[in-house]
């Protein structure tokens, strides 16, 4: 099987239920990558978590390290840079998976073209809906205003090349990507690949969740953006457009989960009348 000179990154934390099969995905690939590495964010227990990726052999190099305090994925994805040789960087979340065909199509798709970094469609849960690939494929490129809408970069979706990397910001302990994937896209050769080649088992923002962790999320977005206009990383016209997108987005997010939650209690409660019955 070739080779080819990516470094996959997984931050892990309390995910030994689900990181067998995220490594699994990546050992499934129809190349070989470089190497994985494993960030321990300093959750419960270490040694079992060396003992799953022990059991995969040495068909790809699997390291793992921990970091001595808990410091949130982006502390941790920076970490897995810092060890990184791969002259490409791919990461991937201990809960997702890859299609067996996601690093060959990107990593073609960045050499041929000189791309800086990439991405792709995202499924949220694969339960509902598989991944697939297909050749010939659309791709696209990003511009920075596309932000102005969210983030279109899935983590789990993207690679990116190590020289000239700007790192996660390790304040943020959530929507920390938006800021990431929005500094390395400026101004540099990208391509968005129009392929489902990446995806979890979770539900949409929106979807799932306590209403307080919507709002944890809102909040956490409107710093992030409050502080790149700060830095003088986005225009006026950019921070106002996202700012008005949000609070429209905001309150959707919360009926549409309100909704959920009302349909799920009704299917509760007459499952209970049904089996009364």
């Amino acid at each position: 099987m070739t080779t080819i000179d990516v470094s996959v990154i997984i931050p892990h934390y309390n995910a030994l239920s689900t990181i067998e099969n995220s490594v699994r995905s990546v050992l499934s690939q129809t190349v070989a990558v470089k190497e994985i590495i494993v960030v321990d964010d300093c959750s419960g227990d270490f040694s079992a978590l060396l003992s799953i990726l022990a059991s995969f052999g040495q068909i790809v190099p699997v390291r793992a390290v921990r970091l001595d305090i808990n410091s949130g994925a982006s502390e941790a994805r920076n970490k897995g840079v810092e060890l990184a040789v791969g002259r490409y960087l791919a990461f991937l979340d201990a809960d997702d998976v890859w299609h067996h065909d996601k690093v060959e199509i990107q990593y073609a798709l960045m050499e041929q073209y000189k791309l800086k970094i990439s991405g792709h469609l995202y499924i949220q849960d694969l339960n509902i809906r598989p991944m697939f690939s297909l050749t010939p494929f659309r791709t696209r490129s990003i511009s920075a205003m596309r932000f102005v809408f969210g983030n279109p970069f899935f983590t789990p979706t993207v690679m990116v090349r190590r020289d000239g990397f700007i790192p996660f910001d390790s304040r943020y302990r959530r929507v920390d990507d938006y800021k990431c994937w929005f500094m390395n896209i400026r101004k540099k050769n990208n391509a968005f690949i129009m392929l489902p080649l990446a995806g979890g088992f979770k539900s949409a923002i929106g979807v799932s969740g306590l209403t307080a962790s919507l709002q944890v999320m809102h909040e956490s977005y409107l710093l992030v953006l409050k502080d790149l206009y700060r830095e003088g990383h986005v225009s006026p016209l950019f921070f106002g457009l996202a700012l008005f997108f949000e609070y429209v987005k905001y309150p959707m997010r919360i009926v549409k989960k309100s909704i959920t939650t009302c349909h799920t209690n009704f299917k509760l409660q007459l499952n209970i009348i049904v089996k009364k019955k």
